[in-house]
């Protein structure tokens, strides 16, 4: 008689990081936190089988860090960690012995489509090939597949949990259980910026337009954010939080304060302005209309920032000593006018004049 061993369900947990898509179904929803992506396991994210599966399961980190920055120059990774014993609530009738630990895993990348397992040699080492890596458990840390090198946009990743501790060739067994779990990868953004001058050429107005409480309204500056490459889904279904700054030119008249390095926090730099935090997220692409306020005569450029609304880059620790957290998911772009940097110019509201005599003749 042949020996069988039943192959029950295992659900995946991100030890470290971990993020998703709807194909699979997934179950923890984005969209309420400005990313309209499915991500997570396929199981409910809060199933009470999972959460005695994974003891170690942090549902809060999880929703959070089933969404990752990318990073170009060292790219995003986490480990997938799979439950050691299985899951006997998806059999029915559910036996009533007591569940088995798991003997072997076998994990398989299934694309950024989730249609099919590929080759994830790229992405889970040389031996997450097509046909699946199996993984014998021996000691701590065999339920776990570590993943590295993670582009931007959806990574699908299935485990199947394997109980067959008399070495029973795999296509014998029953019942085979499997349990999906997907990444997504938050692509890089760029941001335009426009001026435009309404009732006007120059981009001037007067100091007193703004200090004597007014609002101008002739300066006026458009932006929207984009992919710098093609993903899915489209941009628009992803918000943004932003910041408008302005950087005023020296007093010499031709140079300019040193913006570049993004990792320092701009207010920390002389002649720099916070102008406007945004107050509620941007939406669709595009960037409410925005007027910069500034009262100080001067010359000035005008940049914005905008990062992610879906994930704080200060998750694990806050900007100190005017140095900032993942400056590479911040994203700028400077006030263009046909082609180059946008100089907006506050004149002073000139003084009443007065009039004395001298060489007098009469």
């Amino acid at each position: 008689m042949k020996s069988k061993s039943k192959m029950l369900k295992t659900g995946l947990a991100a030890l470290f990081l971990a993020a998703a898509t709807s194909v699979f179904g997934q179950s923890i929803d984005k969209t309420n936190d400005g990313a309209k992506v499915n991500v997570g396991p396929f199981t409910a994210a809060d199933n009470a089988s999972r959460a005695t599966a994974l003891p170690g399961l942090n549902l809060a980190n999880e929703r959070r860090d089933v969404i990752l920055f990318y990073n170009d120059a060292s790219k995003p990774g986490l480990t997938l960690v799979a439950s050691r014993t299985e899951d006997l609530s998806v059999i029915t009738p559910a036996p009533s012995r007591t569940a088995q630990e798991f003997t072997h895993y076998r994990w398989f990348y299934m694309g950024q489509d989730g249609a099919g397992a590929v080759d994830g040699t790229a992405f889970g080492g040389a031996e997450l090939v097509a046909e699946g890596l199996l993984k014998t458990y021996n000691a701590a840390g065999d339920e776990k597949l570590v993943v590295t090198n993670l582009t931007e946009g959806y990574h699908y990743f299935k485990v199947r949990g394997i109980v067959n501790p008399d070495n029973i060739a795999e296509e014998e067994l029953c019942n085979i259980q499997e349990e999906e779990y997907v990444i997504y990868v938050l692509p890089e953004l760029q941001v335009a910026a426009t001026g435009t001058v309404n009732g006007g050429t120059a981009f001037q107005y007067c100091e007193s337009d703004v200090s004597e409480g007014g609002t101008q309204a002739k300066v006026e500056i458009n932006a929207t954010y984009g992919f710098v490459r093609p993903n899915t889904p489209a941009v628009g279904d992803f918000d943004v939080k932003y910041r408008w700054y302005a950087v005023k030119q020296a007093a010499d008249g031709l140079t300019w304060p040193d913006v570049s390095a993004i990792a320092t926090d701009p207010t920390t730099i002389s002649d720099i302005e916070l102008l406007e935090t945004s107050s509620s997220n941007a939406t669709g692409g595009i960037l409410p209309d925005f007027f910069p306020q500034i009262s100080k005569i001067g010359k000035y450029k005008i940049f914005v920032e905008a990062e992610y609304a879906v994930k704080d880059r200060n998750y694990s620790a806050a900007d100190a000593g005017g140095v900032r957290v993942r400056p590479h998911v911040i994203y700028r772009g400077f006030t263009q006018d046909s082609g180059s940097d946008m100089v907006l110019t506050v004149t002073p509201k000139p003084g009443k004049p007065h009039i004395t005599i001298e060489n007098i003749t009469d």
